[in-house]
């Protein structure tokens, strides 16, 4: 009786290992954010206004930092367009900057459709956004990325990979959330 106990034991044990084996995968496979729920929605006079900012400015020239615990310069305003120095890596030029709201909102980060913008939070957990959208007003600015932010809670912006050693960023206060 022991033995059939015993054996029982084990092989309950080996089922349930199999069980947490398939929830590790199943958590594995859903790291990172899934597909944006697009409940932004960029209007025609929103990305119009974007657009005029990567003609007429205010421009401004930061550089994002290879480490990512050490952002480098903050893209502090919205309405300007930023030229964002990317250092060389491993993919291509890639790097972290710093962007702290000043209000809860959604904000809206322009980017062309080549390089890639995610967003880290103050815990270093990935801030999924709520929309993704295409911005088709002029080409230096491909897609619009919407994201839910608080005030006073700093974000770490990952850019890259991309080809050329620079990229354009501007961020648009969409709304108050």
């Amino acid at each position: 009786m022991t033995y059939l106990l015993s054996r029982g034991g084990r092989l309950a044990l080996f089922i349930l290992s199999l069980a947490a084996a398939g929830c590790a995968e199943e958590e594995e496979a859903q790291e990172g954010c899934p597909p944006p729920p697009q409940t932004a929605e960029l209007t025609e006079a929103a990305a119009d206004h974007a657009c005029t900012h990567v003609v007429h400015g205010p421009f401004e020239s930061v550089a994002a930092s290879a480490d990512p615990g050490s952002p480098g310069d903050e893209l502090r305003n919205v309405h300007t367009a930023y030229t964002v120095a990317l250092p060389r890596g491993q993919d291509g030029h890639e790097g972290v900057s710093l962007f702290e709201p000043r209000l809860d909102a959604t904000f809206a980060f322009f980017i062309a459709d080549e390089t890639s913008l995610s967003l880290l939070d103050a815990a270093g957990e990935e801030v999924c956004p709520r929309a993704v959208q295409p911005a088709n007003s002029c080409p230096e600015i491909g897609r619009a990325l919407f994201f839910d932010l608080r005030r006073k809670a700093p974000n770490r912006l990952l850019l890259g990979s991309a080809e050329a050693p620079e990229v354009l960023v501007i961020i648009e206060e969409i709304g108050g959330s």
